[in-house]
């Protein structure tokens, strides 16, 4: 039999390369199982759940059953919420996508109305987003204010789009004197801007992914709540792609989606493990309990493997789930395996022979990343050319690689630089990935950022469409720091510094010396040249001129 269209294929390489099986599993009860499970001759189901504590292991042996099924020709997507599979790349042949370059957009509405988009995304934005019944359809109203909007414009809306429209309602809210919806619409605003960078020009093309061996890096996201958005938008298009093209009765693609847990209750994770076989899609589900799984994936699953777990309610789950009962103690003693259980070592069942056994995964070798992973890791901050290029040599790149990887890059925008030239420490070629506005402007933001930590600042970096360029806060003062390229209209920055000034203790505005003349008209801010900042050694320094521009302000 084709080796592709029998999947127990599995367990006779697994046994072959690097898993063993733990023959000395001392219950009567299990004996026969070690004698009959290889010799399987059909297998339906292609579904695994894999579970287990952090740290145990599992992204190992997920790693170990990815190679074998790259060897057996399958196609793959991985979800990579932690960059654990980047190394495979190279080994397995998958082109590597980093979400925060290349992503979805979950606004795209394909046949649905209006209506049924607004409803699907509500829904799935209350779960993540953890919203209240009354905030939930003041979210309803602005989705589909937004899907009108655009429609108007023949355009998809997008998470910027939608902002634009929160911003919208709540400047009405006010208007109004409807200091409850305005509070609302304000919250939802703080919550939405985690989610800016969902917002990428270059989209993943589905037919192409699921044709092929894709990595999927979900890291750069930032936070939980946009990776599990993120990762249903794109579950979705692929269960839409599977119905559009039909069923098969041939095995041809794995989705290893990692940190499932994380997705709850999902009803197009469950569906595609309840439906995927007949399409020619299976599903490996990774996640740190099985509880948080959701209830279609833990039942439709042909293997559930589960490695060490010590959370008493997950491991008294966990050992009834695997043991099916507790006749003669068969769920203590499944209870007692796997407190027992070393790194690398899993207790396993199969749907089609009931019993367990135990399965030890050997590490897979460590193997160099892609270089444009490497270079996406190193750009995430602001950093000299010169200490990126020997980053990259101490990865084992030669020059000749590191030019071309970097002009790859840069010409696809995933990486962009700037050459600061204010006669400082600072002078130099900089470079920065995911540069949301301008290369000046993000990578002055960032540079700006390293002089305030110098100095004993706490410092975020927040650069979105709501919200100071930096936030920053010393001695218990809060500062609200921006830095303007000249480019935008000068009114538009006084009301920005406006809504600053309500927020914060204390507004800064930096600018090239050649446009101070502009901002220094702006009352209730210190507006300072990046040249003269720039040039503090010593935070007290600092501090002084700014604590002596603030009296000034003060006095007036």
């Amino acid at each position: 039999m084709d080796k592709k269209n029998n999947y127990c294929m599995i367990f006779k390489y697994l046994k072959k390369r690097r898993i063993t099986y733990n023959n000395e599993f001392s219950f009567v009860w299990k004996k026969p199982f070690f004698n009959n499970y290889l010799s399987i001759s059909n297998r339906i189901n292609p579904h695994i759940a894999i579970v287990g504590q952090s740290g145990s292991g599992k992204s190992n042996a997920a790693n170990v059953i990815i190679q074998m099924l790259s060897e057996d020709n399958f196609n793959l997507i991985i979800l990579d919420p932690k960059s654990d599979y980047v190394g495979l790349a190279n080994s397995i042949n998958a082109k590597v996508i980093n979400a925060k370059h290349n992503g979805i957009n979950i606004f795209e509405r394909g046949m649905a109305s209006i209506n049924e988009k607004t409803s699907e995304l509500s829904t799935i934005l209350q779960k993540y987003l953890r919203l209240g019944h009354v905030q939930s359809n003041l979210l309803y109203r602005c989705i589909k204010y937004t899907y009108e909007i655009c429609e108007r414009k023949t355009k998809e809306p997008s998470f910027s789009s939608l902002i634009f429209t929160l911003k919208v309602f709540k400047k009405n809210a006010e208007l109004k004197n409807n200091k409850t919806e305005a509070n609302m619409l304000e919250y939802l605003l703080t919550r939405f801007t985690s989610l800016e960078y969902l917002d990428t020009k270059n989209t993943i093309k589905i037919s192409e992914a699921v044709n092929s061996r894709t990595i999927i890096l979900l890291k750069g996201l930032g936070t939980v709540d946009a990776q599990s958005i993120f990762m249903e938008g794109i579950l979705k298009q692929i269960y839409t792609y599977a119905i559009m093209h039909g069923e098969s009765s041939i095995m041809k693609l794995y989705i290893v989606v990692d940190e499932a847990g994380k997705l709850g209750d999902n009803p197009i994770l469950g569906r595609l493990v309840s439906e995927g076989r007949k399409y020619g899609i299976g599903i490996i589900s990774i996640s740190q309990t099985a509880k948080t799984l959701d209830r279609d994936v833990r039942c439709n699953s042909s293997l559930f493997i589960s490695f060490y777990t010590r959370e008493p309610e997950e491991l008294n789950y966990v050992s009834s789930f695997i043991s099916g009962g507790n006749e003669g103690e068969r769920s203590s003693r499944i209870k007692t395996a796997l407190r027992s259980l070393s790194v690398g070592e899993a207790v396993a069942v199969d749907y089609y022979h009931k019993e367990p056994l135990i399965l030890k995964f050997g590490r897979v070798k460590n193997q160099t990343p892609p270089m444009a992973y490497i270079l996406d890791e190193l750009t995430r901050a602001v950093i000299r050319e010169k200490e990126l290029r020997n980053e990259l040599r101490v990865n084992g790149f030669i020059d000749h690689e590191i030019d071309m990887g970097i002009k790859t890059l840069k010409n696809n925008k995933n990486i962009q630089q700037y050459t600061i030239k204010y006669g400082c420490a600072y002078d130099d070629t900089w470079y920065l990935g995911n540069v949301l506005n301008t290369p000046e402007h993000d990578i002055s933001v960032g540079i700006i950022a390293l002089q305030l930590k110098r100095f004993g600042f706490y410092v975020k970096i927040h650069n979105t469409s709501y919200g100071p360029d930096i936030i920053a806060e010393k001695d218990g003062i809060k500062y609200a720091i921006e830095y303007e390229t000249g480019l935008k209209n000068l009114n538009e920055t006084k009301n920005m510094i406006t809504e600053r000034i309500k927020n914060y203790d204390r507004v800064i505005v930096l600018c090239k010396k050649t446009d101070l003349i502009n901002y220094n008209s702006i009352t209730g801010v210190l507006c300072m040249s990046m040249e003269d900042f720039l040039v503090y050694e010593e935070c007290t320094a600092f501090l002084s001129t700014v604590v002596k521009i603030f009296n000034k302000v003060s006095a007036k």
